[in-house]
């Protein structure tokens, strides 16, 4: 139904916008029309109330907040992956319980089953009872909650292969927080996290992927560089300059 909803809005269109190059890549581009279609790209802005937080938030990049989690903010589902997340943290147990570096697995529990696994797993290797080891939390809407997860995040790990953006890796780097991808995933998030912006590796390899790990949770001045970074380009794209985006897209191609 919305394959043939879309197809048809932009058959009778000028142009679309699209959140991503992955968007367009992984629906537009796909989509059989007998005369392609202007399809233009325009990544979704920070959202106000985050934006908001983080101006009147103090100063939560520098060295001295106390960075300890290793954070995964997904629903729990096959298709999200956090299976990975839970299957690396698990792999690194005695080294992060070394360094004092505690996982933050939050997101609602859409599928019942796959998540108590994921739960199950978690209980075996961490002592999740005082959230001393590891922390499990369904998923808030209350930006307000999310925001002292997020000062407190060393690396958002971002498992999911498939986004057509993305947007808790936007909203843990407006609080500082420096995000993991796969390195085969299709993310949309990445036209505004490029380069040295974020860090990749290859999750399905799990000898690799903790490996790279153990050196990135080490190098904390890395980490906090990148997440001043990150923060910069998600609070420099809010609603205003979203706008202006969308304004420059209409006269230049309407």
């Amino acid at each position: 139904m919305y394959i043939d909803k879309e197809q048809e809005a932009q058959i009778n269109s000028t142009a679309c916008v699209v959140l991503s190059k992955v968007d367009r890549k992984w629906n537009i581009d796909k989509f059989k029309m007998d005369k392609p279609s202007k399809c233009l790209i325009l990544n979704p802005p920070l959202r106000q109330d985050f934006l908001q937080l983080y101006q009147n938030s103090n100063d939560t990049t520098a060295e001295k907040v106390e960075r300890k989690y290793i954070t995964c903010c997904s629903r729990l589902e096959p298709s999200k992956r956090p299976d990975r997340f839970v299957n690396l943290v698990c792999s690194m147990e005695s080294f992060l319980k070394q360094i004092k570096v505690v996982p933050v697995l939050i997101g609602s529990k859409t599928d019942p089953i796959y998540s108590k696994e994921l739960m199950i797993k978690l209980q075996k290797h961490f002592n999740i009872e005082n959230n001393q080891e590891c922390i499990i939390l369904d998923f808030m809407k209350d930006p307000k909650e999310l925001q002292k997860i997020w000062e407190r995040t060393i690396l958002n790990v971002h498992p999911a292969l498939y986004e057509s953006f993305g947007m808790t890796i936007v909203e843990a780097s407006t609080f500082g927080a420096p995000s993991l991808l796969d390195t085969n995933a299709s993310i949309g998030a990445e036209d505004l996290f490029y380069g040295n912006n974020r860090f990749d590796v290859d999750m399905s390899d799990i000898n690799t992927a903790t490996n790279y790990l153990k050196s990135l949770l080490l190098d904390r001045k890395l980490l906090i560089e990148t997440g001043l970074r990150a923060q910069q380009i998600a609070v420099g794209w809010d609603d205003k300059a979203h706008s202006k985006g969308l304004e420059l897209l209409l006269r230049n191609n309407v």
